[in-house]
């Protein structure tokens, strides 16, 4: 919601709120639910961790330590068919707002070089800033394929490591709110000179700079339009609430 709460003026970066496409998700996850509630197979599942290097990285400055852990769970249904979640934390953000297609980005890679499974599920993991801003050589989907192959690789790899296949015995979903104390936030006056300061400072510097420095300096401003963006939609707001959620198998 981009026209009031937290994320009010949003709107240049996180586009209108759209009730219908919302309300048509909700619609076919609904759908989803019930169908699979009439559609329950027995299973085992098989629980696998690797690693996926050089895709994510902290999307302001490449040099800080990001999550690129991978979690694989690969279900066998007792017909023979293989279903698996994976779970890594990366925005899917390979495309950028230049690309007008509707498209799942790199998870659509990942699922081109997995052939076996005859559903795949991801789950984005704690991706707060971790992009592949700095690791795409172009914003397409060659990129996204190549990406594609290199997760599933460690895909692959995660599966091949793990020993145990099991029954699930216990399936616990509990949701709960943590209240967060708010950042505080800069006057709208000083957030102003500091995006014009960094406007001037990006104007110096950006014709001599080369491919990676000039990510740097575009996310050095965007940095600076969002901090303005909270200078005018968050001034007094001492906490938000946190929605959390757990799945326990």
């Amino acid at each position: 919601e981009t026209k009031e709460g937290i994320l009010k003026g949003t709107q240049e970066i996180l586009g209108e709120t759209h009730p219908k496409l919302v309300q048509q998700c909700i619609d076919i996850c609904t759908d989803a639910v019930t169908e699979s509630l009439e559609n329950m197979f027995p299973f085992t599942m098989e629980i696998g961790r690797g690693f996926v290097p050089d895709v994510g990285k902290e999307r302001h400055n490449p040099n800080k330590t990001g999550d690129d852990s991978l979690l694989t769970i690969q279900f066998r249904l007792e017909s023979g068919k293989k279903i698996l979640l994976y779970h890594y934390a990366c925005h899917p953000t390979v495309l950028n707002r230049d690309n007008q297609y509707i498209s799942a980005d790199f998870p659509y890679g990942v699922e081109q070089h997995l052939q076996d499974y005859e559903l795949i599920l991801f789950i984005n993991g704690n991706c707060g800033d971790i992009s592949t801003r700095f690791t795409r050589t172009s914003s397409s989907f060659e990129q996204i394929n190549r990406f594609g192959k290199q997760i599933a690789k460690a895909i692959n790899e995660a599966v091949d490591s793990s020993s145990n296949q099991e029954k699930l015995t216990q399936l616990l979903v509990k949701e709960f709110t943590i209240p967060l104390r708010a950042k505080e936030v800069d006057s709208i006056e000083v957030a102003e000179q500091k995006c014009k300061q960094t406007e001037e400072e990006i104007q110096l510097s950006i014709k001599r700079a080369n491919a990676g420095e000039r990510r740097v300096l575009e996310s050095k401003l965007e940095g600076a339009k969002t901090n303005l963006l909270l200078a005018k939609n968050l001034q007094g707001l001492k906490e938000i609430p946190f929605t959390c959620m757990y799945i326990q198998m």
